[in-house]
C-alpha cells in the first residue's frame, strides 16, 4: 500500500495514470498524483479531465503554481513536496535519467544528435525514503532493465528499474518463447519496422527512413536492450537488430529470423506462442485491423500483451525460424510499468493483485 507519483503526461504517462487510477484498489494504491511542468493551451483540457474524478492530485513546480491557478487548476503539491509524499515514482518523461543524477540526455533538434546537459537531480535526495523508481525507454543508466514475464527474478528487490521500450519487449519475448522450447539460439536477427509517431503526435515523415547501425555488435538499441535484459539472467545471447521508420501511426512490426540448433516445425512454434502468457496471436495481416481491435476492446485503445504474432507468417527454413509480429503500441511497456508499481508497493503478492487487470486486458485468443 502506498502513494504513487507519475511524472509526465505523454504517450506513456497519461494511460499509465489511467490504469493505476482504475485499478488502484487491487494494486494497493492509496494516493495518486501526476506531475506537469507548466500549463499549455493544448493540454490544459486534458489535465482537467485527468483530475475531474477527484482521485488524482496535480503536482507542479513552485514557480508555475500561479500559472496553473490562472487556468482554473489548483495544484495539491509542489514537486519537492510530492517526492516526500510518494512511495513509488514513475518517471514517464524522456529525461528520466537526468531526474536521477542531474544529467539530461536529449536530442538536439538542429543536428539530431544526443547531447548531455546538466540539471537538477530530483530523485537522489529522496532515495532513502522512496521504495522504488522506474523510468521509460531505451536510455541506459537509470536502473536495471525490466520486462514483465522475462526477468522478474533478478529484478526482485531492485529499487531503480528501466522499463524497456515496446519493441525491446517484443524482441525479448520472441527470444524467450523460442528459448522456452528447449532450443539453443545460435543467432537472432531482427528488423523493427517502426511507426513514425504515436497517433497523438503531429510529426510525420514522407517516406521510409532507415536507422543507422550505431553499435558494431548489436546494430540498434533494440537488440542491445534485449541483450541487457538477458544479461540479468546470466545469458549472453547473439542478437542483432536493424530498424526503420515508415509513414504510419498505427503499430510497429518486427520481422525475426532466429537460427537454432534443433529446428522444430512451424506448428510447434505457433503452439509455443499461443500458450505463452502476455502473448496474443492473430490471423490478420494488417496493422490497421489489429489497431482497430485494440481501439474497441483494449484499455484506452491499447493491447497490453507483449506482442501480437502473425501466425500465418511463421515458417521454419532449414534451422531458421522466421516470421512477423506486431508491437502493441506502448501497451507492453504500460503493463510492465503497472507490474513495477505493484512490486514496489506489494512485493509479496503483486502478481495476485495484478491478476484481474491481466485477465481483463490480455487478448490471448486470436486478435
Amino acid at each position: 500500500m502506498g502513494n504513487v507519483l507519475v511524472v509526465g503526461t505523454g504517450t506513456i504517462g497519461r494511460p499509465l495514470l489511467g490504469l493505476l487510477e482504475k485499478w488502484s484498489e487491487p494494486l494497493g494504491i492509496t494516493g495518486l498524483a501526476v506531475h506537469k511542468n507548466s500549463p499549455q493551451e493544448t493540454t490544459v483540457g486534458a489535465v482537467k479531465r485527468m483530475l475531474s474524478r477527484g482521485a488524482v492530485q496535480l503536482v507542479t513546480e513552485e514557480s508555475t503554481v500561479d500559472a496553473f491557478r490562472g487556468w482554473g487548476l489548483n495544484p495539491s503539491m509542489t514537486r519537492p513536496e510530492a517526492l516526500q509524499w510518494a512511495d513509488v515514482v514513475a518517471d514517464c518523461t524522456p529525461a528520466g535519467l537526468g531526474h536521477m543524477n542531474g544529467k539530461y540526455v536529449r536530442k538536439d533538434k538542429a543536428t539530431g544528435r544526443k547531447v548531455v546537459t546538466e540539471g537538477e537531480a530530483w530523485y537522489e535526495p529522496v532515495q532513502d525514503r522512496v521504495r522504488g523508481f522506474f523510468a521509460q525507454g531505451s536510455e541506459e543508466g537509470f536502473g536495471m532493465p525490466f520486462a514483465l514475464g522475462i526477468n522478474e527474478e533478478p529484478t526482485n528487490g531492485v529499487q531503480k528499474l528501466q522499463i524497456v521500450s515496446c519493441n525491446t519487449h517484443n524482441l525479448s519475448v520472441i527470444v524467450d518463447v523460442i528459448k522456452g522450447m528447449g532450443l539453443k539460439i545460435l543467432d537472432g536477427d531482427f528488423v523493427a519496422i517502426r511507426r513514425c509517431t504515436d497517433i497523438s503526435q503531429a510529426e510525420m515523415i514522407a517516406s521510409p527512413k532507415v536507422d543507422g547501425h550505431k553499435d558494431e555488435r548489436f546494430g540498434t538499441h533494440h537488440a542491445k536492450d534485449a541483450w541487457r535484459v538477458y544479461q540479468t539472467l546470466g545469458l549472453d545471447l547473439p542478437l542483432f537488430s536493424s530498424s526503420l521508420q515508415v509513414p504510419t501511426q498505427y503499430m510497429h512490426v518486427i520481422r525475426f529470423n532466429i537460427r537454432v540448433d534443433n529446428p522444430p516445425t512451424a506448428q510447434q512454434v505457433v503452439d509455443a506462442f499461443a500458450s505463452r502468457p502476455y502473448v496474443a496471436i492473430t490471423q490478420r495481416m494488417t496493422a490497421e485491423q489489429i489497431f482497430s481491435e485494440a481501439r474497441d476492446c483494449g484499455f484506452n485503445g491499447r493491447i497490453l500483451d507483449q506482442t501480437v504474432v502473425a501466425v500465418k507468417t511463421i515458417s521454419v527454413v532449414g534451422n531458421h525460424i522466421v516470421g512477423f509480429c506486431f508491437t502493441p503500441q506502448d501497451g507492453n511497456s504500460l503493463l510492465t510499468s503497472v507490474a513495477a508499481t505493484a512490486r514496489f508497493l506489494n512485493p509479496e503478492d503483486w502478481k495476485q493483485r495484478m491478476s484481474s487487470l491481466v485477465d481483463r486486458y490480455h487478448f490471448g485468443d486470436p486478435v
